[in-house]
């Protein structure tokens, strides 16, 4: 994904900022997003990447057990995944923040859309960062469809010559992303 192709966005009122595609669709424009999410759809491809401020998971006193933890409750909250498993997990840095860390976890389910029948496998690319003086931590989800089934209804939304690289999308989000307003916390 070349820098042209990225433009900044700002998220929750300003209160964050981070690079993101420049084709994507800020979801809350066809649909009610909660406070604490924001989701920006691919156009062309069954894609999307959901950045979230949650409280810290209890009993997670690790980023990459809380990121484990995140990804569980994911597939919980996808209907009980048919099928889950963690590819990986581990810990990646960003230059802007040395002393910050992000858990990194690659994982895939098996989940059905809108109470279909049809099950796709999806990769999912989750960045967790906990930003503990504020009692937070913040999720990245890239939910990155990589087998459709014909009868579900993302089949007709693969375009993977436009799909965004997982590794790119988010490398740029982890170089890019920043706190610019702390007092979102004091709310």
């Amino acid at each position: 994904m070349p820098s042209s192709q990225s433009e900044r966005r700002l998220l929750w009122g300003g209160a964050f900022a981070v690079q993101l595609p420049s084709n994507c669709i800020d979801a809350s424009e066809l649909r009610q997003v909660p406070d604490n999410q924001e989701v920006y759809l691919h156009p062309r491809h069954d894609q999307s990447v959901m950045l979230e401020l949650l409280e810290p998971l209890a009993g997670s006193d690790s980023v990459e057990s809380a990121a484990r933890e995140f990804f569980t409750d994911l597939a919980d909250a996808n209907g009980g995944s048919a099928s889950s498993r963690i590819v990986e997990c581990r810990l990646l840095s960003n230059e802007a923040w040395p002393l910050r860390q992000f858990a990194y976890l690659v994982g895939e389910q098996l989940v059905a859309k809108y109470n279909e029948s049809a099950r796709n496998l999806v990769q999912m690319h989750i960045l967790l960062h906990r930003l503990a003086e504020h009692s937070c931590d913040l999720a990245v989800t890239l939910n990155h469809p990589i087998s459709v089934c014909s009868e579900s209804s993302s089949s007709s939304l693969l375009d993977p010559e436009s799909a965004w690289q997982p590794d790119e999308l988010i490398s740029r989000i982890v170089e890019s992303l920043e706190l610019l307003d702390p007092t979102i916390f004091n709310a």
